[in-house]
């Protein structure tokens, strides 16, 4: 017998609804590049916890530098983080807050405040990688990014 609460993760598993379709059900597990995220099949919108993120980015690029260039980008976004959004946290219901991420490309992730995770709506995972292997250029972590491998794992 399985149970999600004796996951070696030291976060609980994300339950709840779609932020966005609010007549969805619970939100889906699901793994992509050995990270956990909770998805919706409606909108195939996409919650995790920030340090998931950073793992998935690490995975994703192939290089730890790829780390240093999403915390960074993080650092940045919540130096400027944006006011209320209608979305509310899947995890405490509670309102999360808009997030600029990046530059190239330009994002507005939703952030809940209690450190629950994030709210990526449909390919915005895609932006997420690709911006952080351009900011690893960037700092000077690696040579810029070519075109050598389409990130297709969760769309």
């Amino acid at each position: 017998m399985s149970n999600s609460d004796e996951n070696d993760s030291d976060e609980s598993e994300p339950t709840g609804r779609c932020p966005v379709c609010p007549d969805h059900p619970d939100l889906e597990g699901l793994l992509d590049r050995d990270v956990e995220f909770r998805g919706c099949i409606t909108c195939f919108g996409l919650f995790v916890h920030a340090d998931a993120l950073s793992q998935y980015v690490c995975n994703a690029v192939g290089d730890e530098d790829a780390v240093t260039a999403y915390d960074d980008l993080l650092v940045t976004a919540l130096k400027k983080q944006g006011g209320p959004s209608k979305r509310v946290c899947p995890v405490c219901e509670e309102p999360m807050r808009r997030l600029g991420f990046g530059e190239a490309p330009f994002m507005i992730l939703d952030r809940c405040e209690n450190g629950h995770g994030l709210w990526l709506d449909k390919r915005e995972l895609k932006k997420v990688v690709r911006t952080c292997r351009a900011q690893t250029a960037v700092l000077g972590l690696m040579p810029p990014p070519g075109r050598e491998e389409d990130d297709d794992s969760v769309d």
